[in-house]
């Protein structure tokens, strides 16, 4: 739900600054999408490659040992070989999935954006995100991210503006963000 707000700052100074409000609720493969994009895990991309590169040639080797000289020490490094690719593989998968889960727990978010700030949440747990071209700003997948430079991160769902003052929300968050430059795997 999409509502312009007025800022109470702004009454102070005597100017008109409108923002704009939302409320939704993040699902959890939005979540999992920022969090696979934000780089949060290290055995994702090139990193995650090169260990299951060295993991599967050294299983290699092994079983070739074991061909060569019966040995059972050589199949049972290269079973842990095996193993372990699948481990660099699935846990980061799993474990993401896992934190999503728990990230998008079916409250809804309020998140008010103005011409030189986004304010998410109300209350206790209210915390803003400066538009002054520190954050860097990403679109992809039907999402808006937002990442401070203390690496926080907000995901916007598209579906969660309405199509009429979509370009109004994008240029406010455009203006004050600078685009990311190389996306993050």
């Amino acid at each position: 739900e999409a509502e312009f707000v007025p800022d109470e700052d702004a009454e102070v100074y005597e100017e008109l600054r409108p923002g704009m409000g939302l409320n939704y609720v993040l699902r959890p493969q939005e979540v999992y999408q920022c969090l696979k994009r934000g780089g949060l895990s290290k055995t994702t991309g090139v990193r995650a490659g090169v260990e299951c590169a060295v993991l599967g040639l050294a299983a290699v080797v092994c079983g070739v040992n074991y061909f060569i000289r019966w040995d059972i020490n050589s199949l049972i490094l290269a079973v842990i070989c095996f193993l372990l690719i699948g481990v660099v593989c699935l846990v980061p998968y799993f474990g993401m999935k896992h934190r999503a889960g728990q990230i998008a727990n079916g409250k809804e978010l309020h998140v008010e954006i103005y011409p030189d700030e986004v304010q998410v949440g109300r209350g206790q747990g209210q915390w803003e995100i400066p538009l002054d071209g520190t954050s860097i700003l990403e679109e992809y997948e039907e999402l808006m991210v937002l990442t401070t430079p203390q690496k926080r991160m907000l995901c916007i769902p598209l579906r969660s503006v309405e199509p009429s003052v979509l370009p109004d929300v994008q240029a406010m968050l455009l203006a004050g963000t600078q685009p990311q430059e190389e996306p993050m795997l």
